[in-house]
């Protein structure tokens, strides 16, 4: 996922993100980052399998001569080790030989002398640094393996010079060829997402090394009594209290349903970007004036595609957006319940929290849109639109359901019948459903014989009506 600028690559070494899995990043400072990473990593030494992936990396991002340093260093400690280990790292070495080796041979034999300078790199390099398998007790046969990965270098090297214009011309030849076969360049996924990701960015922000970069959020947040959309989803709010004291901090927060973002830090903490998705409409309250703040959802088509957090997103999966928005990756990943998420760490009860007044979740209220879910029910109730059923109501339905679809003999026993009015209303005049009648918010409505249907979108309300009478909704199996 690459960025259309790029800052000098920075180091992760405090990251929580394993080295090796920051090589699959779309960003190219960040893979580079995680191969200097693992390259210097001692742990590295110890199993040098572990370089061929910084070599891939270093020859993917044009850093050829570096990655044919790494891929012949990675081959000579593998070969030494393999004097003493063996188990299946000989394999392992064979299939990076005909692999990543194939491209990385091919250009480091177009050019016999630069390649030359690269092997005596390699052998110094080699001689200089640690090998923690050099002073392990040498068998005979040990001594003579060891002897013969020198001994091979030195006559690759005779080979070179002897043979220079031949190795270098069926090299060039073999180049294009080998560049489709064995291309190197990234994998494509990051290449077609391109132009998608060049907008998904904060031009000119300027982040410091000490930036935390913190994800949170959950399906959804608690309902509220309006909408901010019309998708027909009850909208709802999360409230965010971040608390990094000292701290430079970057949010990436997302919901699916639409949802008010609404944050509060402490008092020494620093918010420096806001990124926030979901799959509806999403806002922000709370957060200070000049504060950088992009909203990529799928409803508004924004540049990062709509995306959200819920419990069962890692944070892995929230730092390739990350490597694309920020170039870091998430640092740490929190998940909101009942409309709440603290973020960072927890917060004394005792402590300051601080929000801007210029923008609160209040002032997205649209006085003359209906209100949502139960509230909106409630509402229609208070000014006629609605009134709560009776055991009377029901058994007119079944009546009508009696009149219209006599029982037949085979028919078997009747089904239950509605025995509650709970959430059970009748629809007096005219009237549109409140948005967001989904799951608890839903019920069952009653229309009497001279009384249109409602306008709307009813959820999962179950809708009976006396001028069919007909039914229609989740209930409608139950008479």
């Amino acid at each position: 996922m690459l960025l259309p600028i790029f800052q000098a690559a920075p180091s992760y070494a405090g990251s929580t993100t394993p080295a090796r899995e920051r090589l699959q990043s779309c960003n190219p400072a960040f893979v580079l980052a995680a191969a200097e990473e693992i390259i210097r990593a001692q742990e590295t030494l110890k199993e040098p399998l572990e370089l061929f992936s910084p070599a891939a990396v270093l020859f993917q991002q044009g850093k050829k001569d570096e990655a044919v340093f790494w891929f012949y260093a990675a081959q000579l400690r593998t070969r030494y080790q393999l004097a003493f280990e063996k188990g299946d790292r000989g394999q392992l070495l064979t299939i990076m030989m005909m692999t990543i080796g194939v491209p990385i041979n091919n250009y480091a034999f177009q050019d016999t002398a630069n390649f030359l300078r690269i092997l005596d790199r390699v052998l110094e390099w080699d001689r200089t640094t640690p090998n923690p398998f050099r002073d392990q007790p040498k068998s005979e046969l040990a001594n003579q393996q060891v002897e013969k990965i020198y001994s091979g270098l030195t006559d690759l090297k005779a080979k070179l010079i002897a043979e220079k214009a031949d190795i270098e011309g069926k090299a060039r030849q073999a180049a294009p060829e080998i560049e489709q076969a064995y291309s190197l360049k990234g994998n494509r996924a990051c290449r077609d997402i391109q132009p998608m990701v060049d907008a998904c960015s904060f031009p000119g922000l300027s982040l410091p090394p000490d930036v935390a970069v913190f994800a949170a959020g959950a399906y959804a947040g608690r309902p509220i009594s309006f909408q901010i959309d019309q998708s027909g989803s009850a909208s709802t709010q999360i409230d965010v209290t971040v608390n990094a004291p000292g701290k430079p901090v970057v949010l990436i927060l997302g919901a699916y349903s639409p949802a008010i973002w609404s944050i509060n830090w402490t008092e020494r903490t620093k918010i420096i970007a806001v990124l926030v998705g979901g799959y509806h409409r999403q806002l922000v309250a709370g957060l200070e004036s000049g504060v950088p703040t992009l909203i990529s959802t799928y409803d508004n088509k924004g540049p990062c595609g709509g995306f959200y957090v819920e419990p069962h997103t890692t944070r892995e999966d929230v730092s390739q957006l990350s490597s694309r928005a920020f170039n870091r990756p998430v640092d740490n990943l929190f998940h909101a319940e009942n409309g709440r998420v603290v973020v960072g760490d927890p917060v004394p009860t005792d402590i300051k929290l601080i929000s801007s007044p210029d923008t609160t979740p209040e002032s997205y209220y649209d006085k003359n849109a209906p209100l949502a879910g139960l509230a909106g029910i409630e509402d229609a109730i208070s000014k006629g639109f609605l009134r709560n059923a009776t055991l009377a109501d029901l058994d007119a339905w079944y009546a009508a359901i009696d009149k219209a679809f006599p029982p037949t003999v085979n028919q078997g026993p009747p089904k239950p019948r509605m025995s509650s009015t709970f959430r059970k209303y009748v629809v007096l005049k005219p009237f549109t459903y409140p948005a967001g009648l989904y799951g608890g918010n839903s019920g069952d409505f009653l229309i009497p014989k001279g009384v249109p249907k409602p306008d709307g979108n009813p959820g999962h309300s179950t809708t009976y009506d006396l001028n069919g009478p007909s039914c229609q909704g989740p209930s409608c199996t139950t008479r």
